[in-house]
């Protein structure tokens, strides 16, 4: 029972968490020679001690007491966990009677969010990659990155998606197991995401005959030039518009063809 209630602790602070879930390595090989400092029993964030080291990766793990409570130790280091040494499950990480839980880590990645851990069946993704920013860096432009570890693999796999319709009706995995899918949300809407949802919106519109603005709203380019895109505008209300759209309505026409907008790829 009390193995059911420290898996979930940890579990739960993994999502509350601004820093994203690296997962679970072997204790204690993945902390090369450094030893723990003590944290205390239950309820210390090692996220926070890490904090104010100000390191990038926070390492935890927890030893039996023999009574009451875990002790909890910290690792603060700025160096990855190695691939190789990620364990099969998250819970390994919970301590057994006799011998430490193995290590939960941790990585500082501002703009990153934890979607969770997938059981989609498809593949890892292309190698390469030997930490969480190695991918997460390599998918900058797009919307999610998608981590893979596989048994005694010196490699993280990678593969970015702007969509997430493998997993989209797919409740998480809360024990995540070396294959599934470990997914970051790229919280910085990067640009180029944004500027082929445009494209994406700009070419459908016109291929279908669309509308490019809500109902009562007309699509009014902003200058001369096509090229520089369109406003929507209610041209009743709008003192530039007197009735109209000052530059002419963005199309022209059902058979009218235009350049998208400068920037928009």
């Amino acid at each position: 029972m009390l193995t059911r209630v420290l898996f979930a602790l940890f579990l739960v602070s993994v999502v509350v968490s601004d820093d994203v879930s690296i997962g679970c390595f072997k204790y204690p090989d993945v902390l090369h020679g450094a030893s723990g400092e003590w944290g205390g029993i239950f309820g210390v964030d090692c996220r926070e001690v890490c904090a104010e080291h100000g390191t990038i990766f926070t390492y935890d793990y927890e030893k039996w007491r023999g009574g009451p409570g875990v002790d909890i130790y910290c690792v603060c280091k700025d160096s990855p966990p190695d691939a190789k040494l990620n364990t099969p499950f998250y819970q390994d990480c919970v301590p057994g009677f006799t011998s430490p839980g193995d290590v939960a880590v941790w990585a500082d990645a501002p703009g990153w969010r934890d979607v969770g851990c997938f059981p989609t069946g498809l593949g890892p993704g292309e190698p390469g990659f030997t930490d969480f920013f190695g991918c997460a860096n390599h998918c900058l432009n797009h919307r999610y990155s998608i981590q893979v570890y596989l048994p005694n693999d010196p490699f993280v796999y990678c593969q970015c998606r702007d969509d997430d319709d493998p997993w989209s009706d797919m409740e998480p995995s809360l024990n995540c197991a070396q294959g599934d899918w470990k997914i970051y949300h790229n919280t910085a809407q990067p640009s180029a995401f944004v500027k082929r949802q445009e494209r994406q919106k700009l070419l459908k519109a016109q291929n279908d005959h669309s509308p490019l603005c809500p109902e009562g709203l007309k699509a009014c380019m902003v200058s001369e030039d096509p090229a520089a895109g369109f406003e929507c505008l209610d041209t009743e209300e709008e003192l530039e518009s007197c009735g109209g759209c000052r530059y002419g309505e963005y199309g022209g026409g059902a058979d009218t063809q235009h350049s998208l907008p400068n920037g928009v790829e």
